[in-house]
């Protein structure tokens, strides 16, 4: 009987001492390297991103996506793998073969690893100055695209939507005398506060702004086009 229980006990002991191995290769500091949708993968330092997974040796998570307030949480080992649980919802962070921590994100999968790829901001947005109406004059040409929060070079626009789409998107925008030509299509705008600004009546939204150190920034419906002269 005494030899049963010191076997089992032995194999608690070994079995402990495997999860605890395993906690503790996967706890510590985390670092995003890349994010992936379907076929498409692209590093985070390309579009400026920085995310960092803290996994707790106490348990506790904290998740930091850019400058957003981090999320924190709770995690656990489950076969080898960081089961990550924030606001009730869990996600499996995988160690893979390469050392990289992999999470599938509602079909956006992130990699992470133990160095710090600190990303630099694509674009940092100059202040805006007000402008005469002659300085909007030119054909610009849009070198960023953005939501109005993250920048993205043309490059990375055309690794997510196609060469086709940005090339069709970023083509040059004239301006003479007020009226912006986007697409083909002419729109007369109104000069107000050293900035052009789109016509009333008019549904989508459209202004011009120029910007410290000659960066013009062109806003229609949402999506922003940080431009320089052409030429």
């Amino acid at each position: 009987m005494k030899k049963i229980l010191a076997t089992v006990l032995a194999l608690l002991l070994a079995l402990s001492m495997t999860a605890f191995a395993a906690s503790a290769e996967l706890a510590g500091e985390w670092y995003g390297e890349t994010l992936a949708m379907g076929e498409e993968s692209m590093e985070l330092a390309a579009l400026g991103m920085s995310v960092t997974l803290s996994l707790n040796e106490d348990g506790t998570v904290v998740f930091a996506l850019a400058d957003e307030d981090p999320a924190t949480g709770t995690w656990t080992e489950d076969n080898g793998a960081a089961v990550v649980t924030i606001d009730g919802d869990s996600v499996p962070f995988v160690l893979n073969e390469e050392g990289k921590l992999v999470a599938d994100m509602e079909g956006v999968v992130f990699t992470f690893g133990r160095e710090s790829g600190a990303a630099a901001p694509a674009f940092v947005r100059p202040e805006p100055v007000k402008a005469e109406l002659a300085d909007f004059n030119g054909t610009w040409q849009p070198v960023y695209m953005s939501d109005g929060s993250m920048y993205f070079s043309l490059e990375t626009m055309a690794s997510i939507i196609g060469q086709e789409t940005v090339d069709l998107l970023a083509a040059p925008i004239p301006i003479e005398n007020g009226t912006l030509t986007f697409l083909g299509m002419g729109v007369d705008m109104v000069y107000e506060d050293g900035m052009l600004k789109g016509p009333e009546g008019v549904d989508v939204a459209m202004s011009a702004t120029m910007l410290e150190g000659g960066i013009l920034e062109i806003e229609l419906n949402g999506s922003y086009y940080e431009c320089v002269l052409a030429g």
